[in-house]
């Protein structure tokens, strides 16, 4: 279907997300691609372990990919403004396809080397980039308002989803065929190309979609990061609500990744078991808490703020209370609550910013916020493990506090109390969300 005979068609709003003929579409092709990803996710570092025998090799090859993806994050959500968000994950699906098809034949010829892996994994983090704040921009415009935090329930669950069937399956596919005695790079060949297939569907479906008109902005890719920018610094509770995500990032979610191991390790003495089930609760309880933010009654706009800042609080407590556990079962257990909570609150969080963000800026405001979260991982990780090789209980006691003190500072702010109590309509009159 054209684009322009996408834009005149119009049909009814429909009353349920899942209803919706577009929300089917990306559902289903974003499920696939995302398996697909955990496939490649699989297979890269073991392709680079295969190819040197060296983790610190492996760690800079996946460190490639990320640093752009972080970098050029705001320049993806502008972009999506500026056309639009379905042309923009169009273009990225169709890169990282080529990419991935190009790993695949490679590795399957026997061709493949370390630089040119490193070519790659740039290329993609580059591409992904501009799909992340693309992919939640363009939930807004095919969803009901009212429906909007059951999109982003079922949207992000099925990402969570993903993360456990995708590297099982890859696991199988790869263990076979090096079983099988053959090239010992096929299954990992093969692997990629699987991961190209699901970016081959994930481009039928963006292109099947009906979506609204884009925005017309006559400024160019910087003003439009400058003035998104400007808008997020003057709406003073957007501003303080996004140093809160920020603050969550780099005070739980960084210091956890970098201090369950060692606390696994060296504390709770379960070694690669213990690791393994603690981040399973974890991977759980953040299933838990998407689906309880679509299930659960929404709170009233008055009480918004306040449920999502004391459960803010709740994450806060519980890494105070890691650093006094003393065996893997309370470690699980803790874990599996804290990121319960975390589950409900991306999902919240997400929604109310939607609902407060004029439909001309979703993609930069979504780009901020991607960017506050994948932006501040890196400075935590490396903070966190320098902290350890001091103390492993005050880095948690301390991330907790700070957070604690983070949260109640930001909820004595009157903006921040008065934030969700006049909601924006997130799609224009003549969307088109069927």
């Amino acid at each position: 279907m054209s684009a322009t005979k996408t834009e005149q068609t119009l049909t009814p709003a429909p009353k349920s997300v899942l209803q919706s003929r577009n929300f089917r579409l990306l559902f289903a092709g974003q499920a696939i691609s995302n398996i697909g990803d955990q496939f490649a996710f699989i297979a890269l570092p073991w392709l680079v372990l295969h190819l040197t025998n060296n983790p610190i090799l492996m760690a800079s090859v996946l460190a490639l990919a990320g640093i752009p993806r972080a970098g050029l994050m705001l320049f993806g959500g502008a972009l999506s403004d500026r056309f639009s968000a379905r042309l923009v994950m169009l273009l990225s699906d169709g890169i990282r396809m080529i990419l991935m098809a190009i790993m695949a034949v490679l590795i399957l010829s026997g061709h493949v080397q370390l630089w040119m892996v490193y070519a790659i994994a740039l290329l993609f983090g580059t591409a992904d980039a501009f799909f992340i704040p693309s992919m939640t921009s363009i939930v807004t415009q095919i969803s009901p308002p009212e429906e909007l935090q059951k999109a982003n329930t079922i949207t992000q669950g099925m990402n969570q989803l993903s993360q456990f069937v995708g590297p099982v399956l890859a696991g199988v596919v790869i263990s076979y065929f090096e079983a099988a005695h053959r090239h010992h790079l096929e299954g990992i060949g093969i692997a990629m190309a699987i991961d190209a297939i699901t970016f081959l569907v994930s481009v039928i479906t963006l292109y099947l979609l009906q979506v609204p008109p884009s925005h017309p902005h006559s400024e160019n890719v910087l003003e439009l990061i400058k003035s998104g920018l400007d808008y997020v610094w003057h709406d003073v509770a957007q501003r303080y609500l996004l140093v809160a995500v920020a603050m969550i990032n780099f005070l739980l979610v960084g210091p956890f990744i970098i201090g369950t191991p060692v606390m696994a390790r060296y504390r709770l003495h379960g070694g690669p078991l213990a690791y393994g089930i603690i981040i399973s609760a974890w991977g759980i309880g953040a299933l838990i808490g998407f689906i309880l933010a679509g299930v659960l009654p929404k709170p009233k706009p008055e009480q918004r703020v306040r449920v999502l800042l004391t459960a803010c609080g709740c994450m806060g407590i519980c890494m105070i209370l890691i650093a006094f556990a003393h065996s893997t079962l309370v470690f699980t257990l803790i874990s599996l609550v804290m990121s319960i909570f975390i589950g409900y609150v991306t999902i919240s969080f997400l929604t109310l910013i939607q609902q407060n963000t004029p439909p001309k800026m979703m993609g930069r405001i979504m780009s901020i916020i991607m960017f506050c979260t994948v932006g501040t991982l890196p400075v935590s990780e490396l903070i966190a493990g320098f902290l350890l090789r001091f103390t492993t209980g005050g880095m948690y006691i301390g991330s907790g506090v700070l957070l604690l003190g983070t949260v109640l500072f930001i909820g004595q702010v009157p903006e921040v109390k008065a934030y969700g109590l006049k909601l924006v309509d997130v799609r224009a009159k003549t969307s088109i969300v069927g």
